[in-house]
């Protein structure tokens, strides 16, 4: 299968360790797993991009994902997530991420995960707040 270029410039890299645990009865990286280092890595990215993060006052929703996965992972890979802005709209922005090994470069999953702004109050979508615009635009550039 061909795996598409990157849209993203995926330019930061998360190290991620893989526990005993998160492999199934076949002996491989379970695909609910793979969404969980791709969020870590997510939260990663945005503490780079704007420093110290209130997580219980971020008015961010994720509101679509989409994963393809190219091959399988096991207890003897070694992999790092990469992270990078795709896109960036009025309300939104769009993170592309790939899971790769460390070593050879092999894709395993490539995803994308769009980003809301909005108020939790009155669950309406606002613009995207200056400071995070201005983040993101600087990590495409």
């Amino acid at each position: 299968m061909k795996i598409p270029e990157p849209k993203a410039k995926l330019d930061f890299r998360t190290h991620v360790e893989l526990r005993f645990n998160d492999f199934d009865m076949l002996g491989h990286l379970n695909n609910a797993v793979y969404l969980e280092l791709t969020d870590l890595a997510k939260a990663r990215y945005m503490q780079e991009l704007l420093g110290e993060i209130d997580w219980r006052n971020l008015d961010l929703a994720i509101v679509n994902i989409n994963s393809s996965f190219y091959a399988q992972i096991f207890p003897d890979d070694h992999v790092d997530v990469l992270t990078g802005v795709q896109a960036i709209g009025d309300h939104s922005f769009t993170l592309e991420q790939r899971i790769v090994d460390r070593h050879t470069g092999k894709v395993f999953m490539a995803s994308t995960s769009v980003f809301c702004a909005f108020d939790p109050h009155e669950m309406i979508s606002l613009p995207l707040y200056p400071a995070l615009r201005s983040a993101l635009e600087k990590a495409m550039a």
